[in-house]
């Protein structure tokens, strides 16, 4: 149940909102002078976005996997992890056997 935000918390998160918008236009045009886009290759699908937990990726990816399996493909999921502790570099958690 969303409540509607009052005029004067709304005006308070005006300094907030302007701030974050300014390093999203300074982060894309970073990515747009230096950062080249690469290829993987491969079909990529990318599940995510800046909202926090509980907007149903991780059910999403499960789903998608399994119609995938269904469909005779072999999808792979990379995931960056949360809180997790397996130290720096990819680490292979399963590799589809069970």
């Amino acid at each position: 149940m969303n409540r509607p935000v009052s005029p004067g918390v709304a005006l308070a998160l005006v300094p907030v909102a302007s701030l974050y918008g300014a390093a999203v236009r300074l982060r894309n045009r970073w990515y747009d002078r230096w950062v080249s886009p690469s290829r993987a290759g491969i079909p990529v699908v990318s599940i995510g976005n800046l909202t926090a937990g509980g907007t149903g990726k991780t059910p999403l990816v499960a789903w998608l996997a399994t119609r995938l399996l269904a469909l005779g493909r072999r999808p792979a999921v990379v995931s960056r992890g949360y809180g997790g502790r397996a130290g720096r570099g990819p680490t292979i958690v399963s590799r589809g056997a069970g």
